[in-house]
């Protein structure tokens, strides 16, 4: 035992995921073969007796339209002009029981021929005037079925002769010969009634050959189904009249009803019209074939499943524990103070873990480098801020002597360029501030456009449309200028005449919006619009300082112009801390 154990040695991965294989998945496997065969058989069992009540019921259908014909043939002969009239004289003349007298037997008989003969399925008509005088036609007839249907008060006394004197002219059906008690025919009782008075006249049976119902059930079942309609006799016990297909005995099949034999499957259908039952009866074999076939495809998936299961756990954990080994030993030399690991680990997430440990350690002096490096660009660019700040008042105040000059020189163009520039380096230095108002930077554009349009002697035309209530909001401050300097000379300079910029600035909901729109000749939005140093880093600036729900969409059509719409959040001085 103490060996065996040591083989097993659940210490490792691979033993242990293989004793979960054997005490997890196995039983698990097996319980869901059980389950699956189980189920597998019920709904096999449920949907063969869902399928025989839906063809019982259409045979139920079919049996109904074969009773129709019936009762078609039971009316036509009520009809006849010869039967009512030799029957209300039988009615009137004298004597009770026995034959009726030779002339009205005869007038009937020839009357009731063309019924026997020119219709399928009626084999013999018996009619009792009130007085139960009879008269029949019956080719197979023997003296000792006659006599039975002489004995008129034998007759009166039946269930079902009761129930056809009650039921007002209605037809009855009863699934036997109700003279002989045949079962391999079946009657239809109907009370007679005068056409004129509508009085009572006779009582007729007209016996049905019983092969005539038997199209009402399917002849494409296995050897082993039957069907069969049952009916409840005088005596309360149910009595099978057809069954079908199978060449069985009628005992049989009332033995295996009568007895609930739990090797059949039971379904049965009641026609409304005649109160029988309809039934199939099926051995449980029948439908459970499949359900073995079933249950030997699975328990073979099953074992099949086992073995590549153990095999493929085997392969699995071997590929698993190889680089996790071998993660160790790297992860021991690292330890004792190796810098550099070159291992190559298959590719899988433990493969993955070994080649992160590896670039960890590899990079690790690199990344120290490059942090190292940052660290001194970001001094000298601080040193750069630091010296292109370097008495700002001085450049401005050179300007603002300028415009004086040029104005007691009567140089009114230069005193405006000089004006004008002198407002955009105001606002461009702003105190050292980070944010102006959008007054303060509409300003800034257009000092930055007159400029611009001296240059190009008038032919840059601009028009504003701001929202005035939005002149004292804060945003950041040279928004607009790049943008509208990638309109004046990507747009408006390339273009044959002059041209015009709008700047519109509006609110809607939460966000600020800020357009700029040129009629220039238009350009590539994707390739040539962020091609820009100073747009690219405005983009970038913008979404830093705004975060993620601000946004800047280019629109460009060919030869019609470029429009820049950047949205914003109000929030802008939230982000303030950001932005430093």
């Amino acid at each position: 035992m103490k060996k065996l154990l040591k083989v097993i040695n659940l210490k490792t991965i691979r033993n242990q995921l293989i004793a979960m294989q054997i005490l997890v998945v196995i039983p698990c496997l097996f319980l869901l073969g059980a389950v699956l065969n189980n189920m597998v058989s019920r709904l096999l069992v449920e949907s063969n007796m869902a399928s025989y009540t839906k063809i019982l019921e259409s045979s139920s259908m079919v049996l109904d339209d074969q009773l129709d014909y019936c009762r078609d043939i039971t009316r036509s002969i009520l009809a006849d002009s010869v039967l009512q009239r030799e029957l209300v004289k039988s009615n009137m003349s004298e004597g009770a029981g026995g034959y009726m007298n030779g002339n009205t037997f005869q007038n009937i008989d020839s009357a009731m021929e063309k019924y026997i003969t020119g219709f399928s399925g009626a084999k013999s008509i018996y009619i009792y005037d009130l007085s139960g005088k009879l008269f029949y036609i019956d080719m197979t007839a023997g003296s000792s079925q006659v006599m039975k249907a002489l004995d008129y008060s034998e007759i009166q006394s039946s269930e079902w002769f009761k129930k056809a004197s009650e039921s007002g002219g209605y037809e009855q059906f009863v699934s036997f010969n109700v003279i002989t008690g045949d079962s391999e025919e079946i009657s239809c009782v109907k009370l007679l009634k005068s056409l004129e008075t509508q009085t009572d006249i006779g009582m007729m049976i007209v016996n049905f050959n019983k092969e005539f119902f038997d199209r009402i059930f399917p002849d494409y079942e296995s050897e082993n189904s039957i069907y069969a309609v049952c009916d409840e006799r005088d005596g309360g016990q149910e009595f099978v009249v057809l069954e079908a297909p199978q060449d069985i005995t009628q005992t049989q099949v009332e033995e295996i009803i009568g007895e609930d034999n739990s090797d059949y499957y039971y379904t049965e259908y009641e026609n409304s019209e005649t109160g029988w039952t309809l039934v199939h009866i099926i051995h449980q074999d029948d439908i459970l074939g499949d359900a073995l076939v079933i249950r030997t495809i699975v328990t073979a998936c099953i074992v099949l499943t086992l073995v590549l299961l153990l095999g493929l756990t085997s392969v699995i954990c071997s590929r698993i524990t190889r680089p996790l080994s071998q993660l160790r030993d790297n992860i021991v030399r690292v330890g004792e103070g190796e810098r550099y690991l070159d291992d190559s680990y298959p590719k899988n997430e433990v493969g993955e873990l070994g080649y992160e440990f590896n670039r960890m350690v590899n990079e690790k002096l690199a990344l120290s480098d490059r942090v190292a490096r940052s660290e001194l660009k970001t001094k000298e660019a601080e040193l750069e801020l630091l010296q292109s700040n370097i008495n700002p008042h001085f450049l401005y105040n050179t300007l603002d002597s300028l415009y004086w000059m040029a104005v007691l020189e009567d140089a009114d163009d230069i005193a405006d360029m000089t004006k004008a520039l002198s407002d955009v380096f105001k606002i461009a230095l702003s105190k050292g501030e980070k944010y102006i108002s959008v007054e303060e930077e509409l300003q800034f554009v257009k000092s930055y456009l007159l400029i611009q349009n001296r240059r190009f002697e008038g032919k840059i035309h601009v028009e504003i449309d701001v929202d005035e209530a939005l002149l004292n909001e804060k945003v950041i401050k040279l928004l607009l200028q790049p943008f509208v300097e990638n309109a004046v000379y990507h747009g408006i300079e390339p273009k044959i005449g002059e041209g015009t910029i709008w700047i519109r600035i509006y609110k809607q909901g939460k966000f600020m919006f800020f357009e700029v729109e040129d009629d220039g000749v238009g350009m590539n939005v994707e390739k040539d619009i962020m091609k820009g140093y100073a747009v690219r880093n405005s983009v970038e600036r913008i979404k830093l300082v705004y975060g993620a729900e601000a946004g800047i969409d280019f629109y460009s059509n060919k030869d019609k112009g470029v429009r820049v719409v950047i949205r914003f959040p109000m929030e802008g001085e939230n982000a303030e801390s950001s932005f430093d």
